[in-house]
């Protein structure tokens, strides 16, 4: 039993070794957003030009898809006092909702991490639920980037969906 548990351990080990985390900004082909997204900065803002670093919906019920093949996920984006709740769902299933509000602005924050997803095809949604708490200002969910787990030697991935990003 012992040495079952051992080899257990030094596969898991093995295996972290093997993997890497793998960014995709928000404005990669390969994340599929629905509902009314903006960019942030505004591109209205002639200074802001070229510069954007995030986009954002208050939209409820539009979501931001990413699919991805690996064993974990992150999600970064903005915590500030006019965001609100998003839930998220991972292989069509509810998994949490995360509140995202701050009183000051924080960029480039983990909202979201799972690591322990088994290896294979995955799809993650952030749905902007349209509700915010007391203290938030607005209900704006961010998406700055997502991160997967992925096998350090890349296996192919294959992704079906519509490669177009649509901004206002």
């Amino acid at each position: 039993m012992r040495s079952g548990l051992y080899r257990t351990l030094a596969l898991l080990l093995e295996s972290s070794k093997n993997s890497q985390w793998v960014s995709v900004k928000y404005d990669s082909p390969q994340i599929l957003y629905t509902g009314d997204w903006k960019l942030w900065p505004s591109p209205l803002d002639s200074q802001a030009a070229g510069k954007h670093e995030e986009c954002y919906t208050a939209q409820p019920r539009a979501y931001a898809e990413y699919n991805f093949h690996g064993s974990g996920i992150k999600w970064y984006g903005t915590a500030n006092f006019d965001c609100g709740k998003a839930d998220v769902i991972i292989d069509g299933n509810y998994v949490t909702t995360v509140d995202s509000y701050s009183p000051t602005r924080l960029s480039k924050q983990l909202l979201y991490v799972n690591s322990k997803l088994g290896y294979g095809h995955h799809i993650i949604k952030i749905f902007c639920t349209g509700n915010k708490n007391d203290k938030a200002t607005n209900c704006d969910v961010v998406v700055e980037s997502f991160q997967h787990l992925a096998a350090a030697r890349p296996q192919a991935a294959v992704y079906d969906g519509d490669t177009s990003a649509h901004f206002r």
